[in-house]
């Protein structure tokens, strides 16, 4: 007697004797026939005889039990039960028993049946199993659980599962369980991810990803975090975040999480980043970044940093920032500050990027750079020390600094300060500049500059 013959047997008992025989005792039927003629039955006719025997008994065959069934009967036929037979099996028997089976136990049930059947199920269709039974039993697969089934699944079947694939899970996971994939994990995610695929994650799909995680979780992503995603993805896939990709991403991650990218962060950032991509941020970008940041974070850059950042800035891109710029961004960073820039730090920071880019500051700009300086912090210039910055001026570019200008830059600072050149320092003053220039200043000439300097100190210079 076949075990065909022996279902029909059992199933007409059934009828007779009023459905006494249970799913369990089919089951044990079928495996003894099995048995007995030589394990003809095959794991087809197992889920046909379980189906209908579930009918016959009230459905009492659980999922639980099924899956015993399948894998025992997969043992007896040599593995014929695929994992898609598995999972075509598992979603029919939820349909009976209510859907006992749990996307927990769906998950052991497709690992399990893929160590039998030779690693058949592949991570696309545990994706698609996860999210089916994720329907069935009320969601409970939560992205963490997805996370792990999908690195998982990705040993058993060989890495199938790229990361645009494991950004598409976790996106559609997250709208599953309500929104538990935060940014962290998705980071976290995505770097696995990108270690077992070959580094397909690249930064450019780094920061869509977290741009979209911030709007599943709530704008978590905090800039700081972003940041330490855009460094790390560029290791990973070879510094392809440039550092003008990592300004507009630090940019739009400080529109999501309020603004939390503070200017010394962009500082840092920027600099990074500059290694990373081979010093492509050059200063005009940075000086461009930090007034962009001033903006963000409510003037934090102050213009003691801006001065640091362009110094900084100079060294990594070859001295790229002219005094010119210099001056500019050192205005503009005192109108956003409210006027921090003292002429000192004015006369400092002139000094200091002349020796960058190599004296280009003349003394007419130096004149300039101190009158306007003089303008914003409120006429803070002394006449002694307009005379120190024109002399040492003169040493930088050549001895420019005529004794005319000197005259001029003299008496122009004698009206800002107060008339604090005394016609003492007024002569010392031309003498050096005499001596500078090649004693170009005449008696007429001197004749004139103690004569106005009479009238600016009242007439203490004696005949």
């Amino acid at each position: 007697m076949s075990s065909q013959d022996m279902v029909v047997l059992a199933l007409k008992s059934a009828q007779h004797d009023g459905g006494v025989v249970s799913s369990q005792d089919m089951v044990v039927l079928a495996l003894k026939s099995v048995q007995h003629d030589g394990g003809v039955v095959s794991s087809q006719d197992m889920v046909v005889l379980a189906l209908k025997s579930a009918q016959h008994d009230g459905g009492v065959a659980s999922s639980q039990n099924m899956v015993l069934l399948a894998l025992k009967s997969a043992q007896h036929d040599g593995g014929v039960a695929s994992s898609q037979n598995m999972v075509l099996l598992a979603l029919k028997s939820a349909q009976h028993d209510g859907g006992v089976a749990s996307s927990q136990n769906m998950v052991l049930l497709a690992l399990k049946s893929a160590q039998h059947d030779g690693g058949v199920a592949s991570s696309q269709n545990m994706v698609l199993l996860a999210l089916k039974s994720a329907q069935h039993d009320g969601g409970v697969v939560s992205s963490q659980d997805m996370v792990v089934l999908a690195l998982k699944s990705v040993q058993h079947d060989g890495g199938v599962v790229s990361s645009q694939d494991m950004v598409v899970l976790a996106l559609k996971s997250a709208q599953h369980d309500g929104g538990v994939a935060s940014s962290q994990n998705m980071v976290l995610l995505a770097l696995k991810s990108a270690q077992h695929d070959g580094g397909v994650a690249s930064s450019q799909n780094m920061v869509l990803l977290a741009l979209k995680s911030a709007q599943h979780d709530g704008g978590v992503a905090s800039s700081q975090n972003m940041v330490l995603l855009a460094l790390k993805s560029a290791q990973h896939d070879g510094g392809v975040a440039s550092s003008q990709n990592m300004v507009l991403l630090a940019l739009k991650s400080a529109q999501h999480d309020g603004g939390v990218a503070s200017s010394q962060n962009m500082v840092l950032l920027a600099l990074k980043s500059a290694q990373h991509d081979g010093g492509v941020a050059s200063s005009q970008n940075m000086v461009l970044l930090a007034l962009k940041a001033a903006q963000h974070d409510g003037g934090v850059a102050s213009s003691q940093n801006m001065v640091l950042l362009a110094l900084k800035s100079a060294q990594h891109d070859g001295g790229v920032v002219s005094s010119q710029d210099m001056v500019v961004l050192a205005l503009k960073s005192a109108q956003h500050d409210g006027g921090v820039v003292s002429s000192q730090d004015m006369v400092v920071l002139a000094l200091k990027s002349a020796q960058h880019d190599g004296g280009v500051v003349s003394s007419q700009d130096m004149v300039v750079l101190a009158l306007k300086s003089v303008q914003h912090d409120g006429g803070v210039v002394s006449s002694q020390d307009m005379v120190v910055l024109a002399l040492k001026s003169a040493q930088h570019d050549g001895g420019v600094a005529s004794s005319q200008n000197m005259v001029l830059l003299a008496l122009k600072s004698a009206q800002h300060d107060g008339g604090v050149a005394s016609l003492q320092n007024m002569v010392v003053l031309a003498l050096k500049s005499a001596q500078h220039d090649g004693g170009v200043v005449s008696l007429q000439d001197m004749v004139l500059l103690a004569l106005k300097s009479v009238q600016h100190d009242g007439g203490v210079v004696s005949s």
